[in-house]
């Protein structure tokens, strides 16, 4: 560890992780990363270590192994020093430092990026490693009282979109490592509010009466509509850096403004009034909005894939991408209007925690004994136990693994 040192503070201090994480992993740092033995002499719970008569493999470490299960060196290489956006997880907190100052000297012991001293390299080509805690208070395990999870993600799928969940995890992750809150109620009304009332809705008032009543055919922006849609565009590069710092929370209250002030526009313009008495004036107002949708579809796709799919479908348009923020549709012929996304009917949610419960309810282990139970203890045997007070005289601390556990060699009078 100590040989890794050097490129590892210099990898975390570049921004290879949250800055929550670098300030716990920094405590490390400050005291000097120091070499650790991966075994522990027995008895000890854990994997032996093959071809040796008394010793185990020290937990800590197996649990690094089991973040690769079954891979070669050539497939870890193959993840880490690739051009892909990086792993993500929620390991426990007290497992953070292990899950990254040692997983990441393992990986620079297989690729040796850091030979020609290039953190960046390394840094950019394995840039949001994501650490997040576990879902904590969740109203589901608690009032349900099931152990271990509580909904098998085959049961959610047969019940919910995968999608409302994308979008609820989204709008509540920060770049910190807090745990979050989960609850029916919450996870229902922000659904139904931000991509039902929100982003679908801008679709849904637009896209089917340019179909039906104006031959599909978008028109060209006014100035009022210019400026909406110019402002909406203005909002990029803000969205874009809190992606890059995980700020996810942030981007989704963005895009609801966003939304919000899309909608505002609706409501001014009427075009359900105007459709009778000026349908050019009404075709002007739904390009407009019909812009505010393939906008804040672009900025939403990250989240919400397969509801971007549906959009580009109804728009007529290839795949999106955050270079088409500076394409204006205009004059342009559009599909027919297919539905975005359900309103989570609660009763739903209901059946499917029930479901969960059927299928993950603790079954009766019957016991097999391994050899016969011994006589029960009397009075008598306790009587003979000698229990005695002693003043402890010296207590030294071990040095183990620093920042895991505090041992102490102590003597006692």
């Amino acid at each position: 560890m100590a040989d890794y040192e050097k490129p590892l503070k210099e990898l975390f201090t570049a921004g290879y992780v949250q800055d929550s994480v670098a300030n716990k992993l920094n405590e490390w740092f400050s005291a000097g990363l120091k070499d650790w033995d991966i075994s522990r002499d027995g008895p000890y719970f854990g994997f032996k270590i093959p071809g040796e008569e008394n010793k185990f493999f020290y937990v800590c470490w197996m649990h690094l192994l089991d973040i690769w299960p079954r891979r070669r060196i050539t497939a870890i290489k193959k993840v880490w020093i690739s051009t892909s956006s990086g792993r993500s997880g929620i390991p426990q907190t007290q497992m953070m430092v292990m899950n990254y100052i040692i997983s990441s000297a393992k990986t620079l012991c297989i690729s040796r990026p850091f030979l020609a001293g290039d953190v960046n390299r390394f840094r950019n080509q394995n840039r949001g490693q994501i650490v997040r805690s576990w879902l904590s208070d969740c109203q589901w395990r608690k009032n349900e009282q099931v152990a271990g999870d509580i909904y098998r993600a085959s049961t959610y799928l047969k019940h919910l979109d995968p999608e409302y969940l994308r979008y609820y995890y989204a709008s509540k992750l920060t770049d910190s490592v807090d745990d979050i809150d989960l609850s029916v109620e919450d996870f229902v009304n922000k659904t139904n509010s931000d991509m039902v009332g929100k982003f679908a809705n801008l679709a849904s008032r637009s896209v089917p009466m340019l179909t039906t009543k104006l031959d599909s055919r978008l028109g060209q922006l006014d100035d009022v509509g210019r400026a909406l849609i110019n402002k909406l565009v203005a909002a990029k590069d803000g969205i874009i850096e809190d992606y890059e710092k995980l700020k996810f929370a942030a981007v989704t209250r963005t895009l609801t403004a966003l939304a919000d002030e899309a909608n505002r526009y609706v409501e001014q313009n009427q075009p359900w009034a105007t459709i009778a008495t000026d349908p050019e004036k009404t075709r002007t107002t739904l390009t407009t909005v019909i812009n505010a949708v393939h906008i804040l579809t672009i900025y939403l796709k990250p989240i919400l894939p397969k509801f971007a799919e549906k959009i580009e479908k109804c728009l007529n348009i290839g795949s999106l991408s955050i270079a088409d923020l500076q394409t204006v549709l205009e004059n342009h012929r559009i599909n027919n209007f297919v539905r975005l996304v359900e309103r989570i009917d609660e009763t739903k949610v209901n059946t499917m925690i029930e479901e969960s419960k059927d299928t993950q309810a603790a079954q009766p282990v019957p016991t097999v004994l391994a050899e016969p139970i011994k006589p029960e203890c009397t009075i008598d045997d306790f009587a003979k136990i000698d229990l005695r007070v002693a003043k402890v005289t010296k207590a030294e601390k071990v040095e183990v693994l620093t920042g895991f556990c505090d041992l102490f060699w102590m003597s006692a009078d």
